[in-house]
């Protein structure tokens, strides 16, 4: 299962009159759930203007959490800023420079993040959907804020960081004025977990609106209500 996870941060310098030494990411969790520990950080040595560098942060993440993935976190740089003469290039003032700090957005990881499509055909789709054990379905309904079917799935799917193979034939039935359409989705979560996705999608009497209807399956319930979670 999910051990740890390494963000990867670009940072750029963009100040003429100074040198960024030792740059690197802090992060400060938005509240106390501590899925997420801190556990290495890899600085920017050094950053001159215009130059473009890599920092890493290695999270940690609490066992005790095993599908809670989403966290959100209070992103700042820090660095220590050396002066120097933008003309020539020497520094001037404290070799070592002093401390700097320059707030970010914010961090966001969600679920989707640490989920991947598979690739199936229908036929493959009904042979996996009867062979899953039925104890691990979470069934979702919700209303869409859309009247377009194929609006409603493109939403669905991307609140999955994924799409859905039958996406294409939405469009065929919204020029058909056909008022439903279901399809399916079948993704992997981190530690290669497999779920999959029965969804209905229909077109509701209240003006600018569709109804969904979702099945998940997976080998364990609390996978299958992590993934119905995503749609928002």
């Amino acid at each position: 299962m999910l051990n740890h996870v390494v963000l990867e941060f670009m940072i750029t310098n963009t100040i003429d009159e100074q040198v960024l030494l030792d740059a690197c990411i802090n992060l400060e969790a938005t509240d106390d759930s501590g899925h997420y520990t801190v556990e290495s950080s890899i600085r920017a040595p050094e950053l001159r203007c215009g130059e473009t560098s890599r920092s890493w942060l290695v999270l940690q993440h609490d066992a005790s959490t095993e599908f809670t993935f989403a966290a959100q976190f209070v992103a700042e740089l820090r660095f220590r800023a050396v002066d120097i003469d933008p003309g020539t290039g020497e520094i001037q003032g404290d070799q070592g420079g002093f401390p700097e700090e320059y707030p970010l957005e914010d961090v966001e990881l969600c679920t989707p993040d640490f989920m991947s499509e598979v690739k199936i055909v229908d036929i493959d789709f009904r042979a996996m959907w009867e062979a899953m054990d039925a104890s691990g379905e979470v069934l979702e309904k919700c209303v869409l804020q859309t009247r377009e079917l194929e609006s409603a799935v493109t939403n669905i799917t991307a609140c999955l960081g994924m799409r859905s193979k039958d996406r294409e034939h939405a469009v065929d039935m919204v020029t058909k004025n056909v008022s439903s359409h279901s399809f399916h989705i079948v993704g992997t979560l981190v530690g290669s977990i497999k779920f999959l996705i029965r969804a209905q999608i229909q077109q509701s009497d209240e003006k600018a609106a569709c109804l969904l209807k979702m099945a998940v399956r997976s080998p364990d319930a609390v996978v299958s209500r992590a993934v119905a979670s995503c749609i928002k």
